[in-house]
């Protein structure tokens, strides 16, 4: 069971999460290299998803597929409500969406809260400017092999992943955005 499924599960409170988060978290050191590590072109097809679009102000009628971004990057994040590094993260990928404004890539955040009130409650508080889906099932976030929160998918135009990485560090953003940059641009 990852781990982001394990606290979703149990009602624990922020100490016993931070915990169990840093317990996880050492254990996935050995093993840091090859969760970071770029996938080779064309190895690895995302799997299809369809799932509700989210605001700040609630649900909306409107899905979005991963179909309906064939022909763009994507940057698909995994998060949930209870995830510092995913409350960190999402400023980032404010920006990142607005520097992608001449490049055809979207920022894509699905939520995997159980339950809509968590979620609702930090997209209020952090108002993101890209688009937010929710999965409260999880189906997708298994099709990916997430095990980490925040755990993010660079996929390309033809709907191939050819990245991943887990977690996120504010001292680490601008790597991790020269990292994102440098596979666009590469042939």
């Amino acid at each position: 069971m990852p781990f982001y499924e394990f606290i979703m599960i149990q009602k624990l409170n922020s100490k016993s999460i931070l915990l169990f988060g840093c317990m996880y978290l050492v254990s996935l050191a050995p093993h840091a290299a090859l969760a970071q590590a770029p996938l080779s072109m064309g190895q690895s097809a995302a799997p299809a998803w369809s799932l509700p679009v989210w605001t700040a102000q609630g649900a909306t009628s409107a899905r979005l597929s991963l179909a309906d971004l064939k022909g763009q990057w994507v940057y698909l994040d995994f998060w949930a409500s209870w995830c510092g590094p995913c409350k960190q993260s999402f400023p980032w990928m404010g920006r990142l969406q607005k520097e992608a404004h001449a490049t055809p890539l979207q920022v894509v955040a699905i939520g995997l809260d159980k339950q809509a009130a968590p979620m609702q409650q930090f997209l209020k508080q952090t108002n993101p400017e890209f688009q937010v889906l929710w999965d409260p099932s999880g189906d997708t976030a298994r099709q990916m092999g997430v095990q980490a929160m925040p755990s993010s998918y660079l996929i390309n135009p033809q709907g191939q992943v050819v990245w991943r990485h887990q977690g996120f560090q504010p001292a680490t953003a601008d790597a991790l955005r020269a990292k994102i940059k440098a596979l666009m641009s590469a042939p």
